[in-house]
């Protein structure tokens, strides 16, 4: 079961003094004083350095309470009365869930701390528990993007199940310590295609580590796309092939100690449906793999890289330089 709530411990000190006579009593009570000044100071500094842990959302909680009090009036309520119920409910549900799948990449631990409970969920209408979220147990593949941008940088996670690709976010301890490819069992909160966790400890299982496979030369097939609403050509496949397979072939070979390079081609460029202003890298590598098969670029399974900048090579631009590149070599894609 997933934690709720988290409440506030109390520490209750209590010392006995004994019969101790004049010296002894008084080097105790000091001994006991400045026992007692040190914990109170490491006390204070432990708290000093703790960050505030993220205020509840005064909207998701009182969506909440909305949803379970018109449940328990459309439960009780007469025939004539349930239909304009449903309707308020499906209104109250739908707010909610858009609030929540809003919170959940900033803040997962508040999309945990306010999902329904399995049974209070299963009590609902079927069109209403369609738009809440439900603690769930997926297996699959873990993938790992990390996305560099002038103002930062953060890691990606998501899942690859047999019934579609879930977005992770964790709402502590993300896992450092696994790479793309291993197989994890996850337990979170789903919302839409999304998961919170409450950390990498508590709701990861891994089933089988990832196989290495990052010795050697390795096959990328790098795919130039660009988009419907935008269908420029800003730099020639030459030039990608340069800085792929030269430029930055080059510096992998020299930090790896001369053990990874890259080989392969450039393709494009393809014209693929997403718009110019989205900077969604799943359905970006998906579009720019079809438009490379729908061209027969791609005739076994391969490593592919989609390049979609639309003015140089380096990203920048409306994006704020922002790439995403696997943990381990794998699907990459990036956006300005």
């Amino acid at each position: 079961m997933l934690p709720r709530h988290t409440f506030p411990l109390r520490l209750h000190v209590s010392s006995v003094l004994g019969r101790w006579s004049g010296a002894r009593l008084g080097s105790g009570l000091a001994g006991l004083c400045l026992l007692g000044l040190m914990l109170w100071a490491t006390a204070g500094l432990s708290q000093a350095h703790q960050a505030p842990p993220p205020k509840p959302n005064p909207l998701a909680e009182n969506l909440t309470q909305d949803l379970v009090a018109l449940s328990t009036r459309h439960q009780l309520a007469a025939p004539a009365e349930k239909a304009q119920l449903l309707y308020t409910l499906l209104t109250v549900a739908t707010e909610r869930q858009q609030l929540l799948a809003a919170l959940v990449e900033d803040d997962p631990n508040e999309v945990i701390r306010v999902a329904l409970p399995a049974d209070l969920r299963a009590s609902l209408p079927p069109a209403v528990q369609a738009l809440v979220e439900e603690e769930v147990d997926l297996e699959g593949a873990l993938e790992i993007l990390h996305e560099d941008r002038d103002v930062g940088s953060r890691y990606l996670y998501a899942l690859q199940t047999t019934g579609g690709r879930f977005a992770l976010h964790f709402a502590a301890d993300p896992p450092a310590h696994l790479e793309t490819g291993a197989r994890v069992r996850v337990t979170g909160v789903r919302v839409a295609q999304t998961l919170a966790l409450s950390s990498s400890t508590t709701s990861v299982q891994t089933l089988a580590s990832a196989l290495p496979n990052t010795f050697g030369a390795q096959q990328t097939l790098v795919i130039l796309v660009n988009f419907a609403d935008k269908a420029t050509q800003p730099y020639t496949v030459a030039t990608a092939q340069s800085v792929v397979f030269t430029t930055t072939s080059n510096f992998d070979l020299e930090n790896s100690y001369g053990q990874t390079w890259l080989t392969g081609t450039v393709v494009g460029w393809y014209t693929i449906a997403l718009s110019a202003t989205v900077c969604d890298y799943n359905t970006l590598a998906s579009q720019a793999k079809s438009a490379a098969q729908a061209a027969g670029s791609i005739c076994r399974p391969t490593r592919a890289m989609s390049m979609p900048f639309r003015r140089t090579l380096v990203p920048g631009g409306a994006w704020a330089r922002s790439a995403a590149t696997p943990r381990r070599p794998g699907s990459t894609a990036a956006c300005n």
